[in-house]
């Protein structure tokens, strides 16, 4: 698997984490900072996709925008979009966007496709936003069912948190109940076999 760096423009890197690259002790502990939000997205009784949005810390938003705001606006064109979207997302789905998804108990695949990938500097912080949407097509039992989802980077080279007061929103026709909670859950990890992460469960109702 391709480190989650080597999604991010070479002079950056070499510019933010300096010469802490060449110790073994980088790898076990975060450089990148990110609180997500979740909206899922439901059609007919299913659940279609999941919209993420991502806040990052102020050093990395910081460089991201000097790497990619090519004009220093404090906006992405939609040259600086696609270029941003290259250089510092496409490579994220080998990680499936850190997220790890379970079914009433189920592990599901990584998500592998991502669409409408919408990023942006808020005016007021400077922090660097993501928003993106990943397509799923998930069917609740006829008695409901529960989805879990896990925002976590295996590594621990990006600490990533659900933002907090921001458990989660339902969106879509309306056709699936929803309720939502925080919490936190056992994942797998590469360095200390199996790790606490933070998780959003979702209660889907009976389909209406």
């Amino acid at each position: 698997m391709v480190p989650f760096f080597q999604a991010l423009p070479r002079r950056f890197v070499l510019s933010f984490l300096g010469i802490v690259l060449l110790s073994s002790q980088a790898w076990g502990h975060p450089h990148v900072f990110l609180d997500g939000e979740l909206r899922v997205r439901a059609a007919k009784g299913r659940v279609t996709a999941l919209e993420l949005i991502w806040e990052f810390d102020e050093a990395f938003s910081q460089g991201m925008a000097g790497d990619f705001d090519r004009n220093g606006d404090g906006k992405f064109d939609q040259k600086e979009t696609k270029a941003l979207f290259k250089g510092g997302f496409e490579n994220l789905k080998h990680f499936g966007y850190f997220l790890r998804l379970e079914l009433d108990g189920k592990v599901l695949p990584p998500l592998k496709k991502a669409r409408d990938f919408s990023p942006r500097l808020d005016g007021e912080t400077g922090k660097l936003v993501y928003r993106f949407v990943l397509p799923v097509d998930l069917a609740p039992r006829a008695e409901g069912s529960t989805l879990v989802v896990a925002l976590y980077d295996t590594s621990y080279y990006v600490d990533t948190l659900w933002k907090e007061g921001h458990p989660g929103k339902a969106t879509g026709d309306g056709s699936l109940s929803m309720a939502f909670s925080l919490g936190k859950g056992k994942a797998p990890s590469e360095y200390w076999g199996t790790c606490e992460v933070p998780q959003i469960r979702v209660r889907l109702g009976a389909k209406r």
